[in-house]
């Protein structure tokens, strides 16, 4: 199974993008300006494929859908209807109603929706839990944190979507998936790598660099910018010491070389003469090469 188009209607309630993948050549770039959706478009995408459904939840859209062939069928992702909010109690709206929709080439659709994470079991936990398992992952507010590797603001549903593989099983009890949705996902051989430009990942030889959060230890991770500045920095100021250091060495040996470098034979007016002549005589015979 093969995906050979990704489609995204109505994206941030504006866009709508309909990418066909080069199968012929497994080659697939996708290029546009900021803010049209590219990254999003990838990570629902991941979601799809890796049950992790918070950033469909987050923006706002109305179909996701992946064509495949081999054999030919559909699989799409849709909001449900909205839930109407509690006004008189100032509760939260409840969360999007997420669909899945399976379309063979023949046969009856399938359907499944995504209910929201149960929480009901894992309320017993502290959440402070989540930081301590969670590598990079700082709280900001009761239930909100903000996930140091992306500046991502979390709120407890996408915390508990994106890293439920590092989280205490009373956290994360989810529905279970249906067999066709679980044969599909078997069937997509995807492989998604997450990239970070603004986040740098510090290597063990700079202890001053390795902060990241691991069981309670409140630190960052670096800027990217920063830390390669730094290196540069670095890296300039070593060459320039060793500049320096040539130079005062070339310096003080001068003298030692120019009376070491042995005798030297004069260069008499005649001598100079032969070799300006005999330049004149290749200029000439250039010249009426080149013009005749």
């Amino acid at each position: 199974m093969r995906i050979s188009h990704i489609t995204a209607t109505d994206l941030f309630g504006t866009f709508n993008h309909e990418i066909p993948l080069n199968l012929e050549d497994r080659i697939t770039i996708i290029l546009g300006p900021n803010g049209l959706g590219k990254t999003v478009i990838l990570r629902m995408l991941d979601g799809v494929i890796n049950s992790r459904y918070a950033e469909f939840r987050r923006v706002p859209f109305h179909q996701f859908r992946l064509d495949f062939v081999e054999p030919t069928s559909a699989l799409q992702v849709f909001e449900g209807p909205p839930q109407p909010s509690d006004a008189e109690s100032n509760s939260p709206s409840p969360p999007k109603e997420i669909w899945l929709e399976y379309k063979p080439h023949d046969g009856n659709s399938e359907l499944h929706q995504i209910a929201p994470r149960d929480m009901t079991e894992g309320r017993s936990l502290p959440l402070s839990i989540i930081e301590d398992e969670v590598a990079g992952l700082e709280r900001i507010s009761s239930r909100t944190w903000r996930y140091l590797p992306t500046l991502e603001t979390l709120n407890l549903d996408d915390v508990l979507e994106r890293f439920s593989d590092q989280l205490p099983a009373a956290f994360t009890h989810s529905q279970a998936t249906p067999d066709w949705l679980r044969a599909i996902r078997s069937d997509i051989h995807v492989r998604l790598v997450e990239t970070q430009r603004l986040v740098g990942s510090p290597g063990p030889s700079n202890p001053i660099e390795q902060r990241i959060y691991r069981h309670g230890a409140r630190t960052e991770l670096p800027q990217a910018v920063s830390m390669y500045s730094r290196e540069l920095s670095a890296e300039i100021q070593s060459v320039l010491a060793e500049s320096a250091e040539l130079s005062q060495n070339l310096d003080s040996s001068f003298p030692r070389r120019v009376i070491n470098q042995g005798p030297v034979h004069p260069f008499t007016a005649a001598k100079l003469r032969q070799e300006l002549d005999q330049l004149e005589q290749k200029r000439t015979y250039l010249y009426l090469h080149w013009t005749t």
